[in-house]
Formats: structure tokens, C-alpha cells, sequence
């Protein structure tokens, strides 16, 4: 008989683990169940100052000439050439509820301005290349599609709590492995003690 190869198989088995990829899984899942409340807490504050910002602009939209227009943008690209990397912010004027400044620290090679809604939020607006008449069409812009930006964010609020959703599910469900680790464990010890026996035997002989 070969004992070499007898004792071998009557080693102790090192203990069997969960491989690892199920238990980063669902590591991963417990992080997005636990992060996902501060998550959507930080969305729908977002989308309260979007809203707030959307409807405040839209009831207090001014009616303005072509003429006013004109010397809205003339003014604005005037002010934009002389802000050069200043230090501060500094408001600029007024426009449909809003506030209109300009930014400290402006290249002028890449002018913009921002929007101050009454929610405290800001609001970019690039005027590289804009025309007299079309820098208060650019601010109307970003103000009266900022429904689209609502959207989005409703749209990552459904997608969090879905995530949120399927990583219980998931975590309910446990290691899709151990059944298997379960049944492997049961099986080595059951060749172990036929071994064992077989190996009584053959000494008692």
C-alpha cells in the first residue's frame, strides 16, 4: 500500500471559503443600501431649488423690446471684456427674478455669467462668441430649461431607489455560493471518514 499517498489524502482540508467575488458583491450591495438615503436626500434637495428657481423666473418673466435686448447685450458684453480675473463676483443687473453676475476669476478668452436664482443655486451661462441681441436669449436659455434639469434629477432618484431595491433583494437572497460551499463541506467530510474507517481496518488487519 502507498502510504505517501494515504497520508495525503488524511491531511486536515484547509477550511473551505465563499469565494470572493460573492462576498464583494455583497459588501457592495450593504454600501449602496446604507449610502443610498443621503443620496436621495442630497437629489431632492436639488431638485426643491431647481424647482424654486423655474417658477420663481417664470412668474416674474419681464416682456422685453428688441430694443432693450439690444442694450441689455451691449452693456453685458461691455462689462464682460472689463472683468478680467477680478476677484470677487459682482452683480451686473437684474433679469427676470434673477440676479445676473459676473464671475471672479474669469478668463477672457472664456467669458460667462451666472445666474443667482432665488434658491441660492448658480447657474453658468458661456457667452464666448455671443451677439448683442443674443445674451439675454443665452440667459433665458438656461433659466426656462431648467425643467430639464428637474428631469434628470427624478430620473436619478428613481434610478437610486431601484439600486436601492434590487441590493435588499440581493442581500436577502445571501452568497449565491454557500449552498454549494455547504454541500462540498458535507462531501469532504464524508470521504474523510471513509477514509478513516478504510484506514482502521487495514491496521486491525
Amino acid at each position: 500500500m502507498d502510504t505517501t499517498c494515504l497520508g495525503a489524502a488524511l491531511l486536515p482540508h484547509p477550511p473551505i471559503m465563499l469565494p470572493e467575488i460573492g462576498q464583494q458583491e455583497l459588501k457592495k450591495m450593504d454600501t449602496v443600501i446604507a449610502e443610498t438615503p443621503q443620496i436621495l436626500e442630497k437629489l431632492k434637495d436639488q431638485k426643491t431649488h431647481l424647482a424654486l428657481d423655474l417658477a420663481h423666473a417664470l412668474a416674474n418673466r419681464e416682456s422685453l423690446t428688441k430694443e432693450e435686448r439690444n442694450a441689455f447685450g451691449e452693456d453685458v458684453l461691455e462689462a464682460l471684456t472689463e472683468n478680467s480675473f477680478l476677484e470677487t463676483d459682482r452683480k451686473f443687473d437684474t433679469l427676470h427674478g434673477c440676479s445676473i453676475l459676473l464671475p471672479a476669476g474669469m478668463n477672457p478668452e472664456r467669458p460667462f455669467l451666472l445666474i443667482e436664482g432665488v434658491s441660492g443655486n448658480r447657474y453658468k451661462v458661456d457667452m464666448r462668441d455671443a451677439k448683442t441681441g443674443g445674451c439675454i436669449q443665452r440667459i433665458e436659455y438656461a433659466l426656462f430649461h431648467l425643467n430639464e434639469s428637474i428631469e434628470r434629477i427624478e430620473t436619478k432618484i428613481k434610478n437610486a431607489i431601484e439600486q436601492r431595491t434590487n441590493a435588499k433583494a440581493e442581500v436577502r437572497k445571501g452568497n449565491p455560493y454557500a449552498s454549494d460551499v455547504l454541500r462540498l463541506t458535507e462531501k469532504l467530510l464524508d470521504i474523510d471518514e471513509q477514509l478513516n474507517l478504510r484506514t482502521n481496518g487495514e491496521e486491525s488487519a
